[in-house]
């Protein structure tokens, strides 16, 4: 899965600059004042950072204290690009690691948030990360993931119709195909995710079942969270697989 996205990090990073060069990023803004606490020095963790989307955003809202980490050295790279166009003249506030997902090398309880979008889904083992992240995270704590039932259509013969038919209309209406741009290798990402145990599983309805043996961790999910953020072209691209947030606080 690294290789993928070393080999994937420009047109993804294309993708990601149409949304910070949008409404959509004010968006974004919108929905994550709601979750994130007013204190601007909190420590917050941005997990398969990639192109840097989340530190941009969390540098424009005036937080100094970010960690993002990704294992690919190329979407740190141009993370850290991005975020020098975009989150203005202090890109020291950022710190960029590489580092696994679901090894993190930080003491326990280190951050106020850990923070996530379109990452779990490709984890070979998400009930380890799980573990890392609320290990990670301080009592009282919030871990924010932002995901959906990424590639679904693979076992859904429905899913995969409602798939194809959304497709035909972006191609009709001219507009951008993520599932075919730049960078993306149809037939590799398809044997991946065939790959992963994610892929199987009805989310976000697993990962509330694996949280509720935590005690102390309290989950609240968001099904509709998608056309929240989504501009029209996102919303044709991913309708088959809809976004979900999923806000979870570690109590104790």
């Amino acid at each position: 899965m690294q290789q993928y996205w070393d080999k994937r990090y420009q047109g993804y990073s294309q993708k990601n600059k149409k949304e910070i060069e949008s409404v959509q990023i004010e968006k974004w803004k919108y929905e994550l004042i709601r979750w994130l606490p007013k204190e601007r020095t909190i420590s917050i963790l941005d997990i398969g950072t990639g192109p840097g989307f989340f530190p941009i955003v969390l540098k424009q809202m005036g937080y100094t204290k970010v960690t993002a980490i990704d294992a690919s050295v190329n979407m740190l790279q141009i993370a850290q690009e991005n975020l020098l166009k975009y989150g203005g003249e202090t890109p020291d506030t950022v710190r960029y690691l590489q580092m696994n997902a679901q090894e993190l090398d930080f003491e326990p309880e280190s951050f106020d948030v850990i923070m996530m979008r379109n990452v779990t889904w490709n984890l070979e083992n998400p009930e380890k990360a799980y573990e890392a992240w609320l290990r990670a995270l301080k009592p009282g704590g919030q871990l924010l993931i932002y995901d959906a039932n990424w590639y679904s259509y693979l076992n859904d013969p429905a899913i995969r119709s409602q798939f194809e038919n959304n497709l035909k209309i972006v191609s009709s209406e001219q507009l951008e195909d993520y599932w075919h741009g730049e960078g993306v290798d149809e037939a590799l990402i398809e044997e991946i995710a065939r790959q992963l145990p994610l892929t199987k599983r009805l989310r976000p309805s697993w990962d509330l079942e694996f949280l509720n043996q935590f005690e102390g961790v309290e989950a609240t999910v968001d099904t509709e969270f998608g056309p929240k953020i989504w501009s029209r072209e996102e919303e044709l691209n991913y309708a088959a697989t809809p976004m979900f947030a999923l806000y979870i606080t570690k109590r104790s």
